[in-house]
């Protein structure tokens, strides 16, 4: 009898940057987080000198090539982007030759775009075991001093502290961190240090997130007839990642203050397949966009 294999966590992430560029880049999934990199997540990364935010589009368990860079975090808890989403921004990247991480960016509205990004720092720690510390700092400390005060404020601190607070117990610039870690001294990586990932879905009574012009131009038509108390059908027209859906959540909010029934939304033949899900009582839930 056969028995199933385990399956392993990929190692390996190919990510899609909101870049005019047509390739994606390959990034090693530190252990740390092997399993919720997946396809459709948002990823932070180094680029250069930069970070960026990408999109995961794909993994994989083995690399094509020998040296590749460290994720440095993942911004979500579910996928934001479904297969389906992922297939059409190639096929729209690969026919007019946009950038795939541009084509996913458009994907999303912008206020999920902008929201729901855990504040991170970066931590450096130890790569060495303690009792190699003193040897370390002793073979530094003649041509570069800075680097043996910050392996030593490291050393002191227990061996992991917040990059910044290292930085500023040993007066050593950002250079010096760098070049620890290019030694393979120190590690460093960025951590959340506060708020939590983004979901997908979220409360109708949680705070509304602030309507754009347009979408308050739209919710103000509803919001009048709801006043009014009268039956009038309205057509909200907006491409995908627009906003109709908030304004939606923002009209559930207004009928329920003034204790009227909640307008029914009747989607497109082209939208049929989104949903906007709600219950009544506390705890009620809405999926974000009309995808």
């Amino acid at each position: 009898m056969e028995h199933e294999k385990a399956q392993v966590p990929a190692r390996y992430a190919e990510i899609a940057f909101p870049l005019p560029v047509p390739h994606r880049f390959t990034y090693l999934i530190p252990e740390r987080l092997r399993g919720a990199v997946v396809p459709g997540v948002r990823v932070k990364a180094p680029f250069g000198p930069r970070t960026l935010v990408g999109y995961c589009v794909r993994t994989s368990d083995h690399s094509d090539y020998a040296k590749v860079k460290p994720l440095y975090a993942v911004l979500d808890a579910e996928p934001l982007l479904d297969a389906h989403m992922l297939e059409l921004a190639r096929r729209v990247s690969d026919r007019y030759l946009a950038g795939e991480g541009e084509v996913l960016e458009a994907f999303l509205p912008r206020g999920v775009r902008k929201q729901s990004r855990p504040d991170t720092a970066l931590e450096a720690s130890l790569a060495i075991a303690a009792n190699a510390v003193d040897a370390q700092c002793e073979a530094l400390q003649a041509r570069s001093p800075r680097q043996s005060a910050l392996l030593r404020a490291l050393a002191d601190a227990g061996g992991a502290i917040a990059a910044a607070e290292a930085l500023r117990r040993s007066r050593a610039p950002m250079s010096s961190l760098k070049a620890l870690a290019k030694k393979g001294l120190v590690t460093v990586c960025e951590t959340r240090i506060e708020g939590t990932a983004h979901r997908g879905n979220r409360t109708v009574d949680a705070d509304p997130f602030e309507l754009y012009p347009e979408q308050r131009a739209a919710f103000e038509l509803v919001e009048r007839a709801l006043v009014e108390g009268v039956y009038r059908p309205i057509l909200l027209h907006g491409v995908t990642g627009s906003g109709k859906t908030e304004v939606y959540l923002h009209a559930i909010a207004r009928a329920r203050a003034l204790g009227r029934q909640p307008p029914s939304p009747r989607w497109s033949p082209g939208r049929r397949s989104a949903r906007c899900r709600w219950r009544s009582g506390p705890g009620r839930e809405a999926s974000p966009s009309s995808r």
